[in-house]
């Protein structure tokens, strides 16, 4: 398609008014040397544009410092997983960038034990792949990158322990797949990776929030919001493992009644 022509069809998208926000992919889903680009220049612009003109957040998910320099270019809002860019590490002129316009980045922290546990168990090219991955999350920290907490989790079929690689990944030491426990994961990882403590906690909240402009809803405790919130009974600020100490759960101000939640599997068996 030509760039008009995408940016046709972006608009008749946007109006169907389903949508909270849009993501495009600046490069292919790849880990190495396949992440190939997807969308010319000119054409993630009108994208962007397009995501602006119907007042919405637009990110966009990247695999490369190639495709990552160019969703910057565009305007994106919001970059998915720049810590991935392959078997070479984002440049520095990109990283200043991406520092000085402040631009969210939700990156996938994994802790050292996933790093030790990818050393001894994943072929090459992926071990150097996951060691250039940690080796850019250490340099935004570092940078003063704006970080959310994010993830790849998700349930997963049983037929995924079949996948070479996949398969491999959901059963690795600190999994960034498991659903349920890789937030809590992303959370020490960024104690490693030398993140303050409030830096770590205002990535899972308030930075969240304001990355996808519904911060006068959400994001913070304060007067007039929305109470969706969690009651530890240890202080997270002291140490990331107390994340997991949760007392209570509120939802739209009311306490949510864990033991009457529903326990049995519906989607997925669990691998």
């Amino acid at each position: 398609m030509t760039p008009e022509e995408v940016r046709a069809r972006v608009r008749k998208y946007v109006a169907e008014g389903r949508q909270d926000f849009l993501k495009y992919a600046a490069s292919g889903h790849a880990a190495t040397h396949f992440a190939y680009i997807t969308f010319s220049a000119e054409t993630q612009r009108i994208i962007v544009e397009e995501g602006h003109r119907a007042g919405m957040t637009v990110q966009a998910h990247t695999t490369s410092p190639e495709s990552l320099r160019m969703e910057i270019e565009a305007g994106a809002d919001l970059l998915q997983h720049p810590d991935l860019s392959g078997l070479a590490q984002i440049p520095e002129e990109t990283l200043a960038g991406i520092v000085v316009r402040q631009i969210p980045c939700a990156a996938l922290f994994t802790t050292r034990r996933f790093l030790t546990w990818s050393r001894a168990h994943m072929p090459e090219p992926y071990r150097t792949y996951y060691e250039i991955k940690h080796k850019n999350q250490q340099r935004l920290v570092a940078a003063g990158a704006r970080i959310l907490l994010t993830s790849d989790s998700g349930v997963c079929a049983a037929c995924v322990a079949e996948n070479p690689l996949v398969g491999s990944l959901v059963a690795a030491d600190d999994t960034p797949l498991a659903m349920g426990e890789a937030h809590f994961r992303w959370l020490e990882a960024a104690h490693e990776l030398g993140m303050s403590p409030m830096d770590a906690l205002m990535a899972a909240t308030r930075n969240i929030a304001r990355a996808y402009k519904v911060d006068r809803d959400l994001g913070t405790l304060e007067p007039g919001k929305i109470a969706d919130l969690l009651i530890l009974s240890r202080n997270p600020l002291e140490n990331p493992t107390h994340y997991r100490s949760i007392d209570v759960v509120m939802k739209a101000g009311r306490v949510v009644d864990r033991e009457s939640l529903p326990t049995h599997r519906v989607l997925t068996a669990t691998v």
